[in-house]
């Protein structure tokens, strides 16, 4: 990292750049003077010495620059993977990167790729979704709810707490009123007649039925209310859900 940590100190040489420089010196340096002093000694006519350095030069720029473009192609890889990178974490733009090369530079492309991918998933689900409840939570209910409305018609829309959820935490412990939780909502994803449900506040529920006029929506929400009610077991305690 010191020759590194060197040339960082030249803020206008980009990382290709520090590559590009070093090769040159590092090969066409010790080439040129090999040369030069060879001439020196061997040749006393200084017109062939200057001919010769002349052509060497020439055939050293073209060699060099073909070189150095080759060079800075096969940076490309690494380059890519850094702006997709880059990219990803100021914007959240996904990137489309090339996945069917199979050696180094190929493998960090792929993997780039991959873990992007991943990490737009998972900020997804944390932005999104209940880790405890798997349910939408935050804005994504209303959305959902919304959907539902501009693509079937009229439906009702219902809150539901589960009042004495603190209360079984605070006499027992949060791992038990979390899964006391866990059972309710999955007794709660179990009604058929929901269409649309989400989690928006610790124990309080949001979830949308079709609208089948007063009297028959009445009625099913009462038959609900009266399932979701029905005692919750653990194995070890039995819970009796009050909602409001």
């Amino acid at each position: 990292m010191r020759f590194y940590q060197f040339l960082s100190q030249f803020r206008w040489l980009n990382y290709p750049g520090k590559i590009l420089v070093v090769t040159f010196v590092g090969i066409h340096i010790p080439l040129i003077t090999a040369v030069v002093v060879s001439l020196i000694y061997s040749v006393a006519d200084l017109a062939t010495v200057l001919a010769v350095l002349g052509i060497l030069l020439a055939a050293t720029l073209v060699g060099t620059g073909f070189t150095l473009y080759v060079l800075y192609d096969l940076l490309t890889p690494i380059l890519a993977a850094s702006r997709a990178l880059r990219d990803y974490r100021v914007s959240r733009r996904i990137p489309t990167l090339p996945t069917g090369f199979s050696d180094e530079a190929g493998m960090l492309m792929r993997d780039t790729q991959s873990t992007i991918h991943e990490l737009a998933g998972l900020l997804v689900r944390l932005t999104n979704f209940d880790p405890e409840s798997g349910l939408p939570i935050r804005h994504r209910p209303r959305q959902l709810i919304q959907e539902e409305i501009e693509a079937g018609g009229p439906i009702a829309g219902v809150a539901m707490r589960v009042k004495n959820r603190s209360e079984v935490e605070a006499f027992f412990d949060i791992d038990t009123g979390q899964a006391m939780l866990k059972q309710f909502t999955e007794r709660l994803t179990r009604e058929l007649s929901i269409i649309v449900a989400g989690r928006v506040a610790p124990g309080v529920f949001k979830f949308a039925i079709r609208w089948k006029g007063l009297a028959e929506t009445e009625r099913e929400l009462k038959g609900m209310s009266e399932r979701m009610s029905a005692p919750l077991a653990d194995g070890r305690h039995v819970f009796y859900p009050r909602l409001v």
